[in-house]
């Protein structure tokens, strides 16, 4: 029997001390629900809990981009069906204009109601969502390997071009020039070959636009009649649509990630054009020019119905990339939980036994404490 070293004793307390570490740490699992409230307690479950945890918060971000997104869609389908009532409403008037029952003081007020209708259409082509142009694309500067422009500028002089043929159609041949120009762009931008030179006149031109992969329609242009003008004007008000569509929409988050994807653009610079109060090609309704009035608004009709399609498209779209973040960020806190959060049931087991290892240390602590005590009886 020894008096200086007690083994016993030094055994109870590194197991007291052991049990006290425990019970400390199961309380503060329980208290902060959290099964890593220490680096040590598992150390690449914590470092891949932390990169979940960073997922999640992008996935939250995505999601409020999307809804933002979705918020800027269905304001623009909001005024898109404002437009389209005040063009049905245009066209009714132009029509009843037409009728020669009707005084010059009639058509003139009809013209009042058709006026005010312009101007409205005129100011919410303009309007923005959070600063953010609506209906006017901000095309970005998409240049073709070796080509000789880029779609914005092709783009822009094309659209430039069109309103001068409305206002006055003397010839086709600079809006040949710039269709061919924008179908070359296009063309090369597609099959990423900035020297693709096949597209050198309007036949060449419109046998691509007329694909099936982008307008799929067919326009009997000739500018000798009526319905060939039209058949013009349609096919570069169809190709200024088809390439504000595919390049002048807003990009959105849909990943957590960052990547992104652009919403199908939508382009009333033509229409607003036309509505133009002192340089638009529907100036003062009269009898005369009712009936190329509701040719022209019955253009802008079929083109706001194509727009109103990718709009729809667009919000389409979004509650479909809504929901799977929903999803995949549901699953993703469901895995991080397993790693991160605490199981209370097991851990309350677990902390009553530690609670039971600590008082009974403690006592027998005490008793060990006490044996080299018998040392004494030996002296006496």
């Amino acid at each position: 029997m020894v008096i200086n070293t007690n083994i016993p004793s030094a055994y109870a307390s590194r197991v007291l001390s052991t049990s006290t570490t425990n019970l400390a740490k199961s309380l503060a699992k329980l208290s902060s629900g959290s099964r890593l409230v220490s680096p040590d307690e598992d150390a690449a479950g914590l470092a891949q809990s932390m990169k979940f945890s960073a997922e999640i918060g992008r996935i939250g971000a995505a999601k409020t981009n999307v809804g933002n997104a979705m918020s800027y869609s269905q304001t623009q389908d909001g005024f898109l069906s404002k437009i389209d009532t005040a063009l049905r409403r245009m066209s009714e008037l132009a029509t009843l204009a037409a009728d020669n029952t009707k005084s010059n003081d009639d058509v003139a007020n009809y013209n009042k109601e058709f006026a005010e209708l312009k101007a409205f259409i005129k100011s919410s082509a303009g309007k923005q969502f959070n600063g953010v142009d609506m209906f006017t694309p901000d095309l970005a500067d998409i240049a073709v390997t070796g080509g000789t422009a880029t779609i914005k500028t092709t783009h822009t002089a094309l659209t430039a071009e069109l309103a001068t043929f409305k206002g006055a159609v003397a010839g086709t041949t600079a809006l040949d020039v710039d269709l061919v120009a924008m179908a070359l762009e296009l063309k090369q931008h597609d099959t990423d070959n900035g020297t693709d030179a096949t597209i050198t006149n309007l036949a060449t031109a419109k046998a691509f636009l007329e694909g099936a992969n982008y307008l799929n329609k067919t326009y009997a242009t000739a500018a000798a009649t009526d319905a060939g003008i039209q058949a013009y004007i349609d096919l570069a008000q169809d190709t200024l649509n088809l390439i504000s569509s595919r390049f002048g929409g807003i990009d959105v988050t849909d990943a957590s990630d960052a990547s992104s994807y652009s919403l199908k653009g939508v382009d009333l610079t033509t229409i607003k054009d036309d509505m133009e109060i002192a340089t638009g090609n529907m100036q003062t309704l009269t009898k005369s020019n009712a009936a190329a009035f509701v040719t022209t608004i019955s253009t802008h009709i079929n083109s706001l119905a194509g727009h109103r399609a990718n709009v729809g498209a667009n919000i389409s779209r979004l509650n479909m990339v809504e929901s799977q973040l929903a999803v995949y960020g549901e699953n993703l806190a469901a895995a991080n939980s397993r790693i991160a959060d605490v199981d209370v049931a097991s851990e309350s087991a677990n902390y009553a036994k530690q609670q039971i290892l600590v008082q009974s240390g403690t006592a027998m602590l005490a008793q060990a404490n006490l044996l080299s005590q018998s040392a004494l009886r030996l002296l006496s």
